[in-house]
């Protein structure tokens, strides 16, 4: 089946589950899955194959308390009660978009290179 391809990520190292697929990084891959708890296999070069086109950017609302200023934190040091200043900012966040892992071993079958030990048998 060919799937469209909306970019990928970098490449890097994970470990697999071998039974539900789950990929985590180093220091993870020695306790059992957190999905299924299953067991991790080898180290395997894995890249993100993205499965839609990019999204614009959302603009969120975003509720945050300021930091006290010079005056908040004397009028405190006095015993004046002071409010803390709650702010609304608006932030651009990027949408999510659905992906896959696509491993090494899947780019060579699909661009049809052969490795070393296969050519020699």
């Amino acid at each position: 089946m060919q799937q469209t391809n909306f970019g990928n990520g970098p490449w890097e190292y994970r470990y697999v589950c071998v039974s539900c697929g789950h990929a985590v990084r180093a220091p993870k891959n020695k306790a059992p899955c957190s999905r299924c708890g299953g067991d991790f296999g080898p180290k395997v070069s894995m890249r993100k194959l993205y499965l839609e086109p990019e999204k614009p950017l959302e603009t969120v609302e975003v509720e945050y308390v300021g930091e006290k200023t010079f005056w908040e934190s004397i009028k405190e040091f006095f015993g004046i009660t002071v409010e803390p200043r709650v702010e609304i900012r608006k932030e651009k966040r990027r949408a999510p978009r659905r992906w896959r892992w696509q491993s090494h071993a899947e780019v060579e079958e699909e661009s049809g290179i052969i490795r070393h030990e296969e050519f020699l048998t």
